[in-house]
């Protein structure tokens, strides 16, 4: 607001009271430099706080020992106001009561140190009168003032000096900085102000004006940081706007590539029932031509025996038939459910993209809030002090730049302390969800094991790391164990045989130590290292090297350290089961360490060293499988494997191993399978005897891909082979002799 601004251009809102939105009575300034009528203030004032909240922008404001009456009174506007309503009361009444000679005369001006009107008579003689000399430059034409066009300066010229506050008969003609620039008149000197710091109005004005010019150098240079902020804060938003389109783009082009997988699987699907179903039919008409050939000598009597025997393979080709058709829409059924995850995975990612769109939206908005109520404070500054100075008026300087000054150092620091960085609001994550199916439809091979009867058991398996030799232990009837050696081609290599000394406890576990060394450990804690030409290099039994264990403890898994090369043994005891531990041994057989289980397991089926004291647990009991660590002498579970198709009551986590790129795999089978093979013994599983393969990813959580075991052959354990096709799935049968191999993809996006 320049001095020249006439006072007609000033708007009527900065003269409005925002309580009683009347114009301002007796206008007292806050130290936020807002303004209100004084008796409006004492209305919202808390006396019981001892604070004031302004109405306009929220600051609370201690009150002065007065109450409002404290605060200080804002002269420039008060001028204005007064300024207006002898406009308004010149307009409604041109003729009154001269203040000299009392007759009732059309006046012609106003004088502010008589604060009354005079008439034409009157006003020459008071501008000539020596009595009242000091008065000429106090008085206004009401034409001019009727115009509307006298300025800021010029009525700041025109109005006296501020009356003292203890002495209101008298001008203030000094100012106490000690008590805030407060007005007082000479007798104040000696009296309540005596030893005060005191100044000429003129002399202190002139200081705070230069303060004040310096301050609000630096509130312009912020100013201008704060709208080169919000231009930021503006690109910010587009550069959002466009990360979460191209991520949106991406997920949609990869779910239209999961569908065309997906096609594809079914179609292959298609395609193997389709040969099977006619490779059948082959063999049937085959067997008939057959038959028909070898019966024909005896045409007459066997003929009956002959279209008996016809409806009875008829039959059974129909049955076999249904049961093809049946697994192979389960096996479609399981790639639309992994397409159907895949789908709502990548769903749920846009949504979880659109979440975090609408987050860092909604933090940009609340800074660009927070920089507009700065700028917004900034303005009622600026306002404030453009008035101010255009004013010219010592007094309006000694009382308000002050606060202004006081106002301008607090909104800078708020400036300062906020957050100018807006690159990280622009970040979208995005989880790289898994792709494609990874592990082969049905099995590549199913090779017989030389050396193994087929009434044999198979209850653990290890292959070396180069894949050259594999391991296989288990129970031999009626009373040993056996451990075999063999290649690739299920060729033997070497076998041990051991007596069974205690019928319960016939199951025994293996792992390679090295390339060329086997560690195998029973159910009793016995211990047996063989070295690289297969002869015995030492053995022991757990309780020999380990103190206070359990009278009824039991070994119920093992495996290998490879990183450290050590033994990992995992029992727990029959009679309490709160007793479930892990028990480490060099290759010396030297015990290192022994660790509780967490209470979440119940009792540990497999294990699986991973790195920095990790594992990977299935527990039987519990039906599930936990990623642990160690913590002293203690394990907490990291997270859990779950399984998340149809059947899960009936499936228990049975065995677990680990690819070459960290992937984790985990044999569920079906409890009810357990018990009808421990009861009858049969060689071939029926339909409801499932063994599921399911592939998960390091951190664990739910499968990534699942395959249902081949029909007709039941399992428990699960390793991973090196061979010169890539590396592969081994999976043993559990009473046949035989092991299966699974091909694996070298999908990059796994």
């Amino acid at each position: 607001m320049a001095s020249a601004t006439p006072l007609k251009d000033i708007d009527e809102k900065f003269l409005q009271c925002a309580i009683c939105l009347g114009q301002l009575n007796e206008p007292t300034l806050l130290p936020c430099l807002h303004r209100y009528c004084r008796m409006c203030l004492k209305k919202i004032a808390n006396l019981k706080d001892k604070e004031v909240q302004c109405p306009t922008c929220r600051q609370i404001h201690g009150l002065p020992g007065k109450g409002a009456d404290g605060f200080k009174v804002d002269f420039n506007t008060r001028n204005i106001i007064e300024f207006i309503q002898l406009q308004t009361s010149i307009k409604h009444d041109p003729l009154r009561e001269c203040a000299n000679c009392a007759v009732r005369l059309k006046m012609v001006s106003y004088c502010f140190r008589c604060s009354d009107f005079l008439c034409k008579g009157c006003d020459e003689h008071h501008r000539v009168s020596k009595i009242v000399r000091d008065h000429r430059d106090h008085i206004v034409s009401l034409d001019e003032a009727a115009a509307r066009n006298l300025t800021i300066d010029k009525l700041s010229s025109l109005k006296e000096a501020p009356r003292c506050r203890e002495h209101p008969e008298k001008v203030s003609e000094l100012c106490c900085t000690t008590c805030d620039n407060l007005p007082i008149c000479i007798a104040c000197m000696y009296g309540k102000h005596q030893g005060h710091a005191l100044k000429e109005v003129k002399t202190q004005a002139k200081i705070e004006r230069e303060k004040m010019k310096e301050d609000l150098a630096t509130l312009v240079q912020r100013e201008r940081i704060i709208l080169d902020k919000q231009q930021k804060i503006k690109c910010a938003q587009e550069r959002l706007d466009q990360t979460v389109r191209v991520e949106e783009e991406k997920l949609q082009d990869r779910l239209r590539k999961e569908k065309v997988k997906l096609e594809v699987e079914v179609a292959k699907i298609d395609q193997s029932l389709a040969k099977r179903l006619a490779q059948q039919e082959i063999e049937l008409a085959n067997k008939h031509r057959l038959r028909k050939e070898i019966m024909e000598e005896k045409i007459e009597r066997l003929n009956e025996d002959y279209e008996r025997v016809c409806r009875d393979e008829r039959q059974e080709a129909v049955s076999e038939a249904k049961r093809l058709s049946r697994e192979s829409e389960e096996e479609k059924a399981m790639v639309k459910s992994q397409f159907s995850d895949i789908n709502r995975g990548i769903q749920d990612e846009i949504v979880s993209i659109d979440t975090q769109r609408r987050s860092n939206t909604k933090m940009i908005q609340e800074q660009s809030e927070e920089f507009g109520d700065i700028l917004t404070k900034f303005e009622v500054i600026k306002t404030t002090t453009s008035s101010v100075l255009s004013a010219q008026n010592d007094w309006t300087d000694v009382q308000v730049v002050p606060d202004i000054r006081a106002a301008i150092a607090p909104l800078i620091g708020e400036e300062r302390a906020l957050s100018g960085e807006f690159d990280g609001l622009t970040c979208i994550a995005v989880k790289e969800y898994p792709s494609g199916v990874d592990i082969a439809l049905t099995a590549e091979a199913v090779v017989p094991i030389e050396g193994i009867n087929s009434e044999w058991f198979i209850n653990d398996i290890a292959c070396s790391n180069e894949g050259c030799s594999i391991v296989a232990t288990g129970y031999a009837p009626p009373h040993r164990s056996h451990l075999t050696v063999f290649n690739q081609k299920g060729k033997q290599i070497k076998q041990y045989m051991y007596q069974i000394t205690d019928r319960d406890y016939p199951w025994r576990y293996c792992a390679f130590l090295s390339q060329s060394s086997i560690v195998t450990v029973d159910q009793s804690g016995n211990i047996v290292v063989y070295g690289s030409s297969h002869h015995m290099q030492r053995t022991c039994n757990i309780n020999d090297i380990v103190d206070s264990l359990p009278s009824q403890w039991r070994v119920s898994c093992m495996t290998v350290d490879n990183a450290k090369n050590r033994i990992v043994v995992g029992g727990s005891d029959l009679r309490s089961r709160d007793f479930r531990f892990i028990l480490c041994f060099d290759s010396k057989l030297e015990s290192i360490y022994r660790l509780k289980l967490p209470k979440a397991i119940h009792w540990p089926r497999e294990i699986l060293a991973l790195k920095e004291g990790k594992f990977v647990v299935c527990d039987w009991e519990g039906k599930k499988a936990y990623k642990i660590t160690r913590t002293g002498s203690n394990c907490k579970v990291l997270s859990v494997f779950s399984n998340t198709w149809g059947d899960c009551e009936h499936l228990r986590p049975s065995s677990v191993c680990m690819d070459e790129n960290s992937s984790i795999y985990i044999l569920w089978v079906s409890c009810i399978a357990v018990v009808r093979w421990a009861l009858a013994g049969r060689r071939c599983a029926t339909a409801d005897e499932k063994c599921v393969i399911a592939k998960y990813s390091h951190a664990g959580g739910e499968p990534i891909a699942t395959r249902l075991l081949d029909p007709g052959y039941y399992a428990r354990r699960i390793t991973t082979l090196q061979s010169d096709e890539g590396e592969k799935l081994l999976i043993p049968t559990y009473k046949t002799g035989q092991f299966l191999t699974y091909e694996l993809s070298n999908d990059s996006s796994n």
